[in-house]
């Protein structure tokens, strides 16, 4: 069974990306991303595997999936998951 999750890319760090939904575009600089992940109540890292070299913070995208890694007890509204498919659906401005 593949999900699906859309949103705004918060972070890109070395081999992962957070997806939160949600998330205008007036926030994104003026709240930390601690504060819209808490805000939003959500946020996905995905790996950066099979994913568009223009991925940039900002970006709208959308993210098949198919699994939990494992979750962050400290951070209880984050997940892991393993990409089946993504796409930009659009890039920020």
């Amino acid at each position: 069974m593949k999900l699906i999750r859309s949103g705004t890319v918060l972070a890109i760090k070395e081999h992962e990306f957070l997806v939160v939904s949600g998330v205008l575009d007036s926030e994104i600089g003026q709240k930390s991303v601690d504060e819209l992940v808490q805000k939003h109540r959500n946020g996905t890292w995905f790996p950066l595997v099979d994913v568009p070299k223009t991925l940039s913070v900002g970006d709208r995208v959308e993210v098949q999936y198919r699994q939990s890694i494992g979750n962050d007890d400290a951070q209880p509204f984050i997940d892991y998951k393993d990409i089946v498919e993504m796409k930009i659906v659009k890039e920020f401005q």
